[in-house]
């Protein structure tokens, strides 16, 4: 068919179908390698820099070791007291049709004795380490739906919409977001870290991003309770799921793990911890003591085995009034999403109004198709109990929803316009927050292909409000 019969959208897919088949796999695999390779060198963090204890917050069983094994090590010999925090057991990894909910479970304690003998291979006491018990895969889910423990979460591997596991931090614990929230406030509190190592905003794992925000959330609701007792920990995030990351793939003690290329245009401040070559000959060998993953993905695993580690310090947003802020979102190269030509979230915008009116506005790479619906969800913090903290707006053919319930109150307004979506709301009908969580989701049909990460964002005071 002749271009000028085609409409310019369809024309570009088609041309993209084409040129993937031209390329080829292996051409694919080569452009991944060359799009997450590191963009230059990254800063090390001497180790003055890493005193005092530290609790290393893990959403699986081995992501503890591999993002932060080597920093493990230079805390141990320091003498400085390393707790870890396990949120899931790992039990959510598939073994066959024939797997009961009873082999899962044992599965999970199978993966605990695992952790059990790698940290302690890096020094880590037993009694430091924490199981929380909640459901593997299903962290996204108590954060961003079954908040409330009225309505717990199911695990389908388990079974159980609480937690199964004797050894749990607080036994029988509802498969609730609250519940998350509580865990990490009590161990914060018990152990009252000064340098907190969490899982990226940015990782793709939904576990793992989510382990971000629930932990961000749980340390904000306690510096409000306690100001000044929270606010000098210093926290250090690490990346485990992100594409082809890291490359190459395989065992390369005496090489570099580098930064993803898509990541170094975030305002994340990235730095690097130098592993002599026996952090990083320990740290290999704590990866072999997960033995139930070594033997599916041996080759991944030990790819963060190697002379460095990465961390990034992601600010907190502060915003003023009468000012606007964004946080950039990576473009998201997949084979899939270049075949079908999906839309990307670029980026989010916020501006608080001098007449205290919050102003959202998602920005796309390419023009918002009238099929895709946009999602921003919002949890706040240091409201009143009474007011609710979720906040779920939805556009979807036009129309915008709160928490699932048409929304024709005047007070919210929405425009989508080219490759934007905007969303303005007064503030004081949030409670006026002292600060919250936002993420942005690009959906069609309930099934999302593009996620902003999920960012703590923290209101100046105005005049107007601290006197009211």
């Amino acid at each position: 068919m002749p271009k000028e019969l085609l409409g310019k959208s369809e024309w570009e897919r088609r041309w993209r179908v084409l040129l993937v088949l031209l390329l080829g796999s292996g051409s694919v695999i080569g452009f991944h390698q060359w799009y997450f390779s590191s963009p230059g060198e990254v800063a090390e963090i001497y180790t003055g820099e890493l005193r005092g204890p530290a609790l290393v917050i893990a959403p699986h069983n081995d992501d503890e070791v591999l993002g932060a094994g080597g920093a493990i090590q230079r805390h141990i010999r320091q003498g400085d007291r390393v707790t870890v925090v396990l949120l899931t057991n790992g039990d959510g990894q598939y073994r066959g049709p024939l797997q009961s909910r009873s082999q899962a479970i044992q599965f999970g304690y199978r993966r605990q004795e695992e952790t059990f003998q790698a940290l302690e291979h890096l020094g880590v006491p037993r009694e430091n380490i924490y199981y929380l018990g909640y459901p593997d895969r299903g962290l996204a889910q108590l954060w961003d739906g079954s908040w409330n423990c009225q309505r717990p979460y199911t695990s389908p591997q388990t079974g159980a919409d609480y937690s199964p596991y004797t050894n749990s931090f607080t036994p029988n614990t509802p498969y609730c977001g609250l519940s998350v929230v509580r865990d990490l406030e009590a161990i914060l509190e018990r152990e009252k870290p000064k340098i907190l190592y969490l899982p990226h905003p940015n990782d793709t794992h939904p576990d793992h991003w989510s382990a971000n925000a629930f932990t961000l959330y749980a340390l904000e609701q306690l510096k409000l309770e306690q100001e000044g007792s929270y606010s000098q920990i210093r926290l250090f995030t690490y990346l485990v799921h992100y594409g082809r990351w890291p490359m190459p793939r395989g065992i390369f003690l005496g090489a570099d793990i580098k930064l993803p290329q898509s990541l170094a245009s975030l305002d994340t401040h990235w730095l690097g911890i130098s592993l002599t070559p026996e952090d990083a000959s320990r740290k290999y060998q704590a990866i072999l003591h997960y033995r139930s993953q070594v033997q599916y993905m041996l080759l991944y695993l030990m790819s963060f085995a190697r002379r460095n580690e990465l961390f990034g310090e992601v600010p907190t947003l502060s915003l003023p009034e009468d000012q606007t802020l964004s946080y950039p979102d990576p473009k998201q190269y997949t084979l899939v999403g270049s075949l079908r030509g999906y839309n990307d979230i670029k980026a989010v915008h916020l501006t608080m109004t001098a007449d205290e009116r919050l102003v959202i506005e998602v920005e796309f790479f390419d023009v918002l198709h009238s099929s895709n619906d946009v999602l921003v969800h919002l949890r706040t913090i240091g409201v009143d109990a009474s007011l609710p903290a979720e906040w779920r707006f939805l556009r979807a053919d036009g129309k915008l929803y709160l928490n699932g319930e048409l929304l024709v109150d005047s007070q919210f307004t929405q425009t989508a316009r080219q490759n934007a979506f905007w969303l303005s709301l007064p503030v004081e009908t949030l409670g006026n927050p002292q600060a919250f969580l936002i993420g942005a989701k690009l959906m069609r049909k309930d099934v999302t292909f593009s996620k902003a990460a999920y960012r703590l964002v923290e209101i100046t005071p105005s005049l107007s409000l601290t006197t009211r």
